[in-house]
């Protein structure tokens, strides 16, 4: 369905949003542009929150750095990164314990934040100066837009082949199909994203300061770099806070819906230098002043001594445009979000402007697999990866005990998943933080999940909590001590069948009654394994109402 833009109550002469669009079809999982270029798309899978040390961060920006690098000059890197709104829901039970029913109820229907990232490579083999919006272009586009048009599909296969094959490990990316890319292009126009849209569901109307469509919305638009670009920064969290990209203050920290797109594109090196390098002689011999010939020579030292960096790190200068584009049914609330985007800008050193009649420029020129003709900074192209967020919130498990992540989403928390070579959690913080609140909240939340707790308490915390579930709290008295058998366990089907972590757990029992000290005398696997084996024949072999014991073991 094509729908009507407007500018100031008046039609504008190209009336429909589909010629106000640089896409004309979708084929063989291209988008393919009116100016003649390509577009492939995927669906970026970032990694989690909090998951990659200082070092390993910067290896990261490294590698995608170096895959891009070997993209034909041209190409335009689309990174959106959406942000949007959803409401979580959990199936309540109501024959669960009160407590699980409480805590189930309290998260659903809870607001949350989600986020999806997609990249899109688009291959154009003419160059255009940055004039926004596809609509601006007007007969500047080439009479034959689509010749050669399958060999530039063969080149782009080529080249995104290359690129998936030199991203950083545990970054993965999935090629779009060409519904997906359809999908892409309603959502984004339509700024839905928690269902599919069936078409260009918004009409559209261009108001001085904003843009209206259905909801108001402004664009905040990056106009200079800053002084230093830290790769890998630290967020507020806790005293010295974690690892975190350079713009983590744009991602879901930012608690409402909005969408940054990077676009860093591929730009002739030698060409640019060139003429950058012509600009800065020509400035410099028209100074007359002492003064400003003196700050023109400077700055072309300074571009000679960037050359020299470049040469040396084996990499080149790329353009980069980066917007960020929010939406709200209510003005003011619309102007607290555009004044937080601003803010976040400016806490990095980043100077940021608010877009006004050019909100509608850069919302087109920044359509899913059509960004491009966009004014944008000069800059090395790891400080541009380095522009880049390749982070995503924590996702949680798929089952486990019902938390709520550092913004208060909830997610399922597993401690002892299999999946992980160890089950062992420990749990640190200064007095009063309320870490033997949140033990308390484990050991009821499994308990009523049906696991059997075991719990060795110092300083009797968790003896009211045993008690309200019905549970026994045994105290140990010097004077008459307690006897445990480790060896026993309930019988499944009239038998005895331990399983993997009880198997485990007499292994290194009887090991340090064996061994000691296991950490200067360990088990070696040969030992290992017999004690396995001998522990698994000695539970098949017990009969009638014997029961389990060390001294049985032993015999």
């Amino acid at each position: 369905m094509k729908e009507e833009i407007y500018y100031h109550g008046k039609k504008l002469k190209r009336s429909f949003l589909s010629d106000c669009i640089s896409i004309a079809s979708f084929e063989e999982g291209f988008v393919i542009n009116k100016d003649g270029s390509l577009a492939v798309g995927f669906e970026a899978t970032l990694f989690e929150e909090e998951e990659l040390s200082p070092d390993k961060f910067m290896s990261m920006l490294t590698e995608f750095s170096a895959a891009a690098q070997q993209l034909p000059t041209g190409t335009i890197i689309q990174k959106l990164d959406i942000y949007w709104e959803d409401t979580y829901t959990v199936n309540v039970s109501y024959d669960a314990p009160f407590f699980r029913q409480k805590t189930l109820m309290h998260h659903d229907g809870k607001k949350v934040l989600k986020h999806t990232c997609i990249l899109f490579l688009r291959f154009s083999s003419q160059e255009f100066s940055p004039t926004n919006t596809f609509l601006a272009l007007g007969s500047k586009l080439s009479n034959t837009p689509f010749s050669r048009l399958e060999e530039k599909k063969k080149e782009a296969i080529r080249a995104c082949r290359e690129f998936v094959a030199a991203i950083p490990h545990g970054l993965t990316i999935r090629p779009l199909s060409d519904k997906e890319n359809e999908k892409w292009l309603y959502q984004y126009t339509s700024l839905t994203f928690h269902r599919e849209p069936i078409g260009f569901e918004r009409s559209m109307v261009v108001l001085p300061d904003y843009m209206s469509m259905g909801v108001y919305l402004k664009s905040v638009a990056m106009k200079s770099q800053a002084e230093e670009v830290v790769y890998a920064g630290k967020n507020d969290f806790g005293p010295h806070g974690v690892t975190s990209p350079f713009l983590w203050r744009l991602s879901h920290f930012a608690r409402f819906p909005h969408i940054v797109c990077q676009s860093i594109e591929i730009i002739d090196d030698k060409l640019f230098r060139k003429n950058k390098g012509l600009e800065l002689e020509y400035s410099a011999q028209l100074k007359i002043q002492p003064r400003e010939r003196e700050l023109a020579e400077n700055r072309q030292e300074r571009l000679v001594a960037l050359e020299k960096e470049l040469n040396e790190r084996d990499t080149r200068v790329v353009k980069l445009s980066l917007h960020v584009i929010t939406w709200h049914a209510d003005k003011e609330t619309l102007q607290h979000r555009t004044d937080h985007i601003k803010s976040a800008f400016g806490k990095i050193g980043i100077e940021a402007a608010e877009e006004a009649e050019d909100t509608d420029n850069t919302f087109f020129a920044n359509i899913p697999g059509g960004g491009g003709f966009l004014e944008g900074c000069y800059m090395p192209l790891e400080t541009a990866v380095a522009h880049c967020n390749f982070f995503s919130p924590r996702k949680g498990n798929q089952e486990g005990i019902l938390l709520q992540d550092r913004h208060g989403t909830p997610i399922f928390y597993d401690p002892f998943k299999y999946s992980l070579d160890n089950q062992h959690v420990f749990v640190f913080g200064p007095s009063g933080s309320g870490k033997s609140f949140f033990n308390g909240k484990m050991i009821k939340d499994r308990y009523y999940a049906g696991h059997t707790m075991v719990v060795i308490d110092s300083g009797s915390t968790y003896r009211f909590l045993f008690q309200a579930l019905g549970g026994k709290y045994i105290e140990y008295n010097p004077e008459s001590p307690l006897r445990l058998n480790p060896f026993l366990i309930k019988k499944k089907r009239g038998r005895y069948v331990p399983d993997t972590d009880k198997v485990a757990f007499l292994i290194n029992f009887l090991a340090k009654m064996w061994k000691g000290d296991l950490t200067k005398n360990s088990l070696s696997e040969v030992e290992y394994a017999l004690l396995s084996k001998f522990l698994t024949f000695y539970y098949q072999s017990i009969a009638g109402e014997d029961v389990p014991n060390l001294i049985g073991f032993c015999e």
